[in-house]
């Protein structure tokens, strides 16, 4: 085993031909190597891949400065989102609850909204634990649907959809354990998240809701109103 250590003494691509040796009787080469040389100062442009490597650091990673408490709300949030919020008797509108995160996170229901004042027809098995992929306000998610559902309003009024509560565990690497951003993003693709040792996780448990939204539900208009109907709404 020989090293070498090397001053450049100018700028410029220097290439390095390869090591030769004979074990055993087999003739074993290493491979070449080209060094390039730059001026004192020089900032190198950072690659697309490592831009996308820092970009994943951000989810697991913990700032000695940081907190978790505080990390999670930047990072993690329960949405929902509405196909209307006027509407008349018996008129459906489509209530989609959903949680955002950008942490590594294990995260489970605790408490789910009553929907009173409305006939409710779940659309979709939040149970399929499909992952969809959104921006918002200039950051990329990973969004999970907790609810969807049809409601039909059933009489007048001002009504509130509540909150979900969600509660989220999320593990963060501690920043002493993570000096090697690359090293540490190979480790988390080739071996998950049990490639890394024990110690370099802190975890912290924090429960999050949605804000409410209020639906307000007009009496179907009296006038024109056919000498048959029944209560239904919609359009054949």
């Amino acid at each position: 085993l020989f090293g070498f250590t090397l001053r450049p003494s100018r700028t410029g691509r220097f290439s390095f031909g390869p090591a030769r040796a004979v074990a055993d009787g087999s003739n074993l080469q290493s491979s070449s190597i080209t060094i390039e040389v730059r001026e004192q100062g020089y900032v190198p442009a950072i690659t697309a891949r490592e831009r996308q490597n820092r970009s994943i650091l951000e989810e697991f990673i913990l700032k000695r400065n940081e907190s978790a408490v505080k990390k999670i709300s930047e990072n993690v949030f329960v949405k929902l989102d509405v196909s209307k919020k006027s509407v008349y008797i018996g008129e459906p509108l489509i209530a989609t609850y959903k949680l955002y995160t950008r942490v590594n996170s294990e995260s489970r229901v605790i408490s789910r909204p009553s929907l009173n004042g409305f006939s409710v027809f779940d659309m979709v098995d939040p149970e399929s634990g499909d992952v969809m992929h959104e921006e918002y306000q200039g950051k990329d998610y990973n969004v999970y649907l907790l609810r969807k559902a049809q409601l039909y309003p059933l009489q007048e009024g001002e009504f509130e959809l509540g909150s979900m509560e969600v509660e989220n565990a999320v593990s963060f690497i501690k920043e002493e354990y993570a000096a090697d951003e690359n090293e540490l993003v190979r480790t988390l693709r080739a071996l998950g998240e049990e490639g890394i040792h024990p110690d370099a996780w802190t975890r912290e448990t924090v429960s999050l809701s949605n804000q409410p939204i209020r639906i307000h539900v007009k009496p179907l208009p009296a006038e024109s109103r056919p000498p048959a109907f029944n209560g239904a709404v919609g359009k054949i």
